[in-house]
């Protein structure tokens, strides 16, 4: 065990887990783009206002973008044994929030006018995509592919592409022959006076309203619309694309930490990453124009065209960032260096610390391990030093002691050993 006769833990706060800046950055971006879409002055500007029912704003790129980024995050929330618990309740929660939302500014809570909010509650929206896309992505994720991804860490080896690339892909598919199928083949009443049919995507004949109203009722659906509900069923199938795509982004950065041929590498390394990106949302936007010709672009119901073409600006976006953030420094890792002084000369240990979150366990456990030892014999070296300088002092001499680099290498072991418990921990038995 490493650092045997020393303490086993430090003082919390002292390891921090090593965050990747470039999806915060973009987190923080799309934030900002929320807040000015939904608070820009009356008048608005025409760029960043939502078309009615086709066409393609900067509006329409911030919602996308949060499904992106949560996606992206799901390879790196579920490293360990996922809870099943705390995940669904997580998903609940995150529901019910979503009808809160939608009911807050209508119903007077205080005074107990329930019976009005159960009559007319929308009982989809913006929290409740969220939770539903990360519920699939999720599951995906944790039943088809940590347990490649996690082969392909710990082994060193090349992963099983064909597993990683084709499982996300045939989801893909899947959901968009389910909402395609549903969207041309589904044929939709009469509505009022508008004569429907299959294949009319209008707001009252579209199959995603008529799904809707199916399903939910009218009453139940979007309030500026009672003939459809842009968050509605059919369209979240298509809007899990943009976080698989996301999640997909996620996987090549965890596999980065091992494998030379993807993300994870310094310098050009990186830099070539952020080109296979680059090369991806241009694949993504043409795929999405060439759909074009079946689908028509709108958020409103989202389909295919929009969701490839907003996918492909996020992954823009996010690589943007993360070559200014991640890529353009040669290094991000902390780095020390101990200068103790021996009989001999000066000795220089040099500590290179890489981040929890760009490594597997068991490479965690070599490098800590050749880290920890080179430490604890240069421990040792410092304290007969230490010994002899004070032998020296007791004899009448001046030699001053180096009691603050000895305590300076204590807190370098103290964090490899942590560093390696938090691994084992986190990877499981």
């Amino acid at each position: 065990r490493v650092g045997d006769g020393l303490p086993s833990r430090v003082s919390e706060g002292s390891v921090k887990k090593q965050r990747l800046v470039s999806l915060d950055c973009f987190r923080g971006l799309v934030i900002f783009g929320m807040v000015f879409v939904n608070y820009q002055p009356s008048c608005g500007f025409p760029l960043f206002l939502h078309p009615s029912w086709t066409g393609l704003s900067f509006a329409d790129l911030v919602f996308p973008s949060f499904l992106f980024a949560m996606g992206m995050s799901i390879p790196f929330a579920l490293t360990g044994p996922i809870r099943w618990f705390k995940f669904w309740r997580r998903v609940l929660m995150l529901f019910l929030l979503g009808l809160f939302v939608n009911e807050f500014p209508f119903v007077d809570f205080w005074r107990g006018k329930f019976g009005v909010f159960f009559e007319n509650i929308r009982l989809m929206g913006v929290l409740q995509r969220l939770a539903v896309c990360y519920a699939f992505t999720a599951i995906l994720f944790e039943l088809l592919l940590k347990n490649s991804v996690r082969v392909a860490r710990e082994s060193g080896g090349q992963p099983d592409f064909g597993r990683l690339l084709g499982i996300p892909a045939l989801s893909a598919a899947v959901l968009l022959s389910i909402y395609s199928g549903v969207l041309f083949e589904l044929c939709v009443p009469s509505v009022e006076d508008e004569e429907c049919g299959r294949g009319v995507l209008t707001p009252k004949c579209s199959a995603e309203g008529f799904v809707d109203r199916k399903l939910f009722g009218s009453s139940h659906l979007y309030r500026q619309s009672k003939y459809f509900d842009p968050e509605g069923a059919l369209s979240t199938l298509t809007a899990c694309l943009n976080c698989i795509l996301g999640m997909m982004v996620g996987v090549h950065i965890r596999l980065g930490g091992r494998t030379k041929e993807l993300l994870g590498g310094e310098g050009a390394n990186r830099f070539l990453s952020v080109c296979v990106w680059m090369i991806g949302t241009f694949c993504l936007i043409v795929f999405g124009l060439f759909l074009w010709n079946f689908f028509p672009i709108s958020k409103q119901i989202w389909t295919p065209p929009f969701a490839f073409i907003t996918g492909g600006a996020s992954l823009s976006t996010f690589a943007v960032c993360f070559f200014l953030l991640d890529a353009l420094p040669q290094s991000r890792t902390a780095q020390s260096s101990v200068e103790v002084p021996s009989q001999s000369g000066q000795l220089e240990v040099k500590i290179q610390a890489r981040g929890e979150t760009a490594e597997s366990c068991g490479e965690a456990k070599d490098l800590i391990q050749d880290q920890s030892h080179g430490l604890h014999q240069l421990l040792l070296t410092q304290k007969e030093r230490n010994d002899e300088q004070g032998r020296k002092q007791s004899n009448g001499g001046s030699v001053p002691t180096s009691g603050r680099s000895t305590r300076g290498q204590e807190g370098n072991l103290f964090l490899l050993q942590e560093r390696r418990e938090g691994c084992e921990s986190r990877e499981g038995p």
